[in-house]
């Protein structure tokens, strides 16, 4: 996931503009999925979007799995299904791991 980072750095230095606008202005426009697909949910959209967004879950006890709370740990936690249902996860631009599409964009997109 880390070269996905780099990537979104990269193009952000490039073009000059926030990786999730990139990605907008020059793949979901043209494809006319704007309103199906985000890299991190602009707060314009996020409060009429949030009601639809699936809630991530993982099966198995989570308390288990948050051992002595060293750092390891909570990095584990943060990669967990369930920290993606924070809002402000979801607003942010991740490369790596943070798109949220329809079911249609998300075909369109591939």
């Amino acid at each position: 996931r880390a070269y996905l980072q780099l990537v979104g750095c990269l193009v952000e230095e490039v073009v000059g503009k926030p990786f999730s606008a990139v990605v907008r202005e020059e793949i979901a426009e043209p494809l006319g999925i704007a309103d199906q697909l985000y890299l991190g949910i602009r707060d314009a959209d996020f409060h009429e979007l949030r009601p639809r967004l699936a809630a991530l879950s993982m099966s198995g006890n989570l308390s288990q799995r948050q051992g002595d709370g060293s750092s390891s740990n909570r990095a584990m936690l943060a990669t967990t299904p369930q920290f993606f249902n924070y809002g402000p996860v979801r607003q942010a631009c991740i490369p790596a791991a943070n798109g949220h599409a329809t079911a249609g964009g998300l075909a369109c997109f591939y």
